[in-house]
This record gives C-alpha cells, sequence and structure tokens, in this order.
C-alpha cells in the first residue's frame, strides 16, 4: 500500500551535531544524551498536561476493575463468539477434506473441535495496543499484554470519584475481558501502564480464574489476585506453564513501572505449545511476543536457535521521541526479517498516543519499508479481527474470519 506521498522519517535517530563552540566543547557523546532529554520532556510538556487536565474533568470512570473503567465497542461481538466460528469452520473443512468414510465418531469429533482446546491451525487477534490473543497449535490460548482500560496511568481517589492519570485510547477496544475465550496462560512483558493494565487483569482473573500469568522478575506483586498462579521467569530462562513452554529473552528496554522501581525485569517471550500439531511433542511453530523494545539483535536467528517461529508480534510505534526504547517500523520490519519468523504483525500503534509521531505514521512507515517483501507475510489486522494461519518457514497463509 504506497499512496505516493512520501512519509516522514520522524525519530529515526538522526544526527545530532550541535554547531559551534558550544557543540564542540561538548562532544557528541554528550550532546546526543542531553538533546533526547530535551525533546523527550519538550514532548511530555506538549501533550501530558492536558491530558491531565482531561483526566481530571473525566466522569464515569468507574472504580478500578469496574465495567466503567472499560471503553468497549458497543456493536463488539463477543471474541469467543468469532473463535468458536473459526475453530467450527476449520474443523468442518477438515472433516469435509477427509470424507464421508470418517462416519458418525468424525461428526462427534466435529463438535468436540469446536469448543476450547481442540488442536488446529493457530488462531490470532489483535487487541488493540501491545495486546494480542494466540490459539496455538496443539489449542492452548495465551493472552499477552491486555490492556481494555479507556484510559492508563496512575490511579489516584477511589470508587466513582477516582481518576485515572494518563492518555486515553484513541479507538474503543474490540471487546471487554468477559468476551475474550477461555486463557490458559497470561503472558506480561514488562510493567508499564500500557502493557500490565490492573483493571484489565482483574476482569480476566474473573473469567479465567484457572489462567497463569507469567511475568519478568520483580513483577509478581503487580498481578492482581484471583489467578491460579504466577511465575517470574528472568532472561535466557524457560519454563512450562500450563502446557505451554515460555521462553524470555532480553529486548532493549526498561521495566520500571515508577520512579523508584528499577528492579523489576522486562521481557520478551517466545511461547509453544507443548502438545504441537500432531500432539508429538513438537510444541509446533513458535510465536515471539516481543513486548516494547529498541532496535536489537536479540532476535537475529531465533527461527534457528529456538525452532520454528511461525509468528512475530513487533511494536511499531511512539518512537518520536523515544526511538532509545521503541523501534521505529524500519528498524522493526529488520528484527523481523533477521528473526526468520514466517509472519509479522505489528502492534504498539494506533490505539493510545505515547510517541509525537501521527497515529497512523507507524504503520505507512512499516508498509513502505517492507514493500513487495511484505506481501504475504506482513499482517495488518483490525483490532479484533480473528486471524487463522497456516503453514510455517515462509509459505504461511493467512485466513480472515
Amino acid at each position: 500500500m504506497n499512496s505516493g506521498r512520501e512519509v516522514p522519517m520522524r525519530g529515526a535517530g538522526a544526527g545530532s551535531g550541535m554547531p559551534g563552540r558550544i557543540g564542540a566543547s561538548l562532544g557528541p557523546g554528550v550532546w546526543g544524551p542531553l538533546r533526547f532529554m530535551g525533546k523527550a520532556a519538550a514532548s511530555q510538556l506538549r501533550r501530558y498536561p492536558s491530558e491531565l487536565a482531561r483526566a481530571l474533568r473525566a466522569e464515569g470512570q468507574g472504580g478500578e476493575g469496574e465495567a466503567g473503567s472499560l471503553a468497549v465497542a458497543a456493536a463488539a461481538e463477543p471474541l469467543a463468539a468469532r473463535w468458536a466460528r473459526a475453530q467450527a469452520k476449520e474443523h468442518a473443512n477438515v472433516s469435509a477434506g477427509a470424507g464421508a468414510g470418517a462416519g458418525a465418531g468424525a461428526g462427534a469429533g466435529a463438535g468436540a473441535g469446536a469448543g476450547a482446546g481442540a488442536r488446529g491451525s493457530p488462531l490470532v487477534s489483535w487487541l488493540g495496543h501491545a495486546g494480542v490473543l494466540l490459539r496455538l497449535a496443539g489449542g492452548k490460548t495465551v493472552v499477552c499484554d491486555p490492556v481494555l482500560s479507556e484510559r492508563i496511568g496512575l490511579r489516584v481517589g477511589v470508587g466513582a470519584r477516582g481518576r485515572v492519570l494518563g492518555p486515553r485510547r484513541l479507538v474503543a477496544a474490540p471487546v471487554g475481558a468477559e468476551g475474550l475465550p477461555q486463557v490458559d496462560v497470561v503472558v506480561i512483558t514488562h510493567a508499564h501502564f500500557d502493557h500490565l493494565d490492573k483493571p484489565t487483569l482483574r476482569l480476566l482473573a474473573r473469567v479465567s480464574p484457572g489462567a497463569v500469568v507469567v511475568v519478568p522478575r520483580g513483577a509478581r506483586g503487580l498481578i492482581p489476585s484471583g489467578f491460579a498462579g504466577v511465575v517470574e521467569v528472568g532472561w535466557e530462562e524457560q519454563v512450562s506453564v500450563a502446557g505451554v513452554r515460555v521462553l524470555a529473552l532480553r529486548p532493549a528496554h526498561w521495566g520500571a513501572r515508577m520512579v523508584w522501581d528499577r528492579h523489576r525485569g522486562f521481557n520478551s517471550y517466545v511461547v509453544r505449545d507443548e502438545a504441537g500439531e500432531g500432539g508429538d511433542g513438537g510444541g509446533g511453530g513458535g510465536v515471539l511476543l516481543a513486548g516494547d523494545s529498541a532496535e536489537t539483535g536479540v532476535f537475529d536467528g531465533l527461527a534457528q536457535r529456538v525452532g520454528p517461529v511461525e509468528l512475530a508480534v513487533l511494536g511499531i510505534g511512539a518512537y518520536d521521541p523515544w526511538v532509545h526504547h521503541h523501534a521505529t517500523p524500519e528498524q522493526a520490519w529488520g528484527m523481523f526479517e533477521r528473526s526468520g519468523a514466517a509472519l509479522m504483525l505489528p502492534v504498539h500503534h494506533g490505539t493510545f498516543q505515547l510517541g509525537d509521531e501521527p497515529s497512523g505514521e507507524p504503520l505507512a512507515r512499516l508498509l513502505a519499508a517492507a514493500g513487495a517483501a511484505g506481501e504475504g507475510r506482513l499482517l495488518v489486522a483490525g483490532a479484533g479481527e480473528v486471524l487463522v494461519l497456516d503453514g510455517v518457514d515462509g509459505r504461511a497463509t493467512v485466513k480472515r474470519v
């Protein structure tokens, strides 16, 4: 998709020399960080005072964890219903291909296959911002960084008089927590408010109390009660929870939620269903959940190191002026290509205004960077859309439900 209009290269980390004696005396090693700090401060001053004023005037936000704190599209069909329809359609196609000789036993299997935990092609839905819902090849359901709240940020006050001081959603969430399928594993990449949202997690614990939550080191205490368990995992560690293998990697980011808690970890993950395709224990194609990261080589050759990676979920927004913490779209595409993953799903854009770049710029720049190479590999999905993935090793195909 190329409109012919030149896409401005904002926040791409261009050189920052300062002319004159002052720049020469400071040197690039000092002036570069100072220039970045100035840009960051200016960015905050442009946006956050007005956001704070709007948040303080806001009405009907409700108590933390109450329905009033969520903003769900009024006409949104429960995602669980869309997933069940996709699973039933997929199983019907498989049964039809098997022929009439399958008999009554196949008919009974079709009913079971449409339910939660059925094996088949992976499903994926973008929940907006960095949130992604997955059904892995063996049938396990994983949700990463779900944020369905109307605002994100620090909450002050209690009950109906409480306010969340932070950015408001640009678009409504595609589903409420009660509309999600039953979840087996919740993975949280780091403790930032736009990735670890306590109101969403409280509601999720009510509808999926059997889920296990995987978090970075030092983040266990931030998870609301009600889940079956919380597991902390550090870099290069692998755990098995609820039938899902989770490998933690180190992105180029940081994990503090507030100013004083820089001890908290920050992770990317590769998740893989232990049952895998056909139940052979191979785990099927894995999924890279990168979370937030500046450009890094940690994902280079990932498919060769850990086995097939069917999907890489990478952030593409909030790079201006935060390019030292969030990759540009061009950098994200490069990380995807070097990872060896079959498909890329871009996230972390178009939901909250966290950077200075216009809302539509990240996706436009990504499409331009990918060009013809993105055909059949780059998934541009609407929030709440259900995608069915087939195949690995660069031959993956996608069906939209």
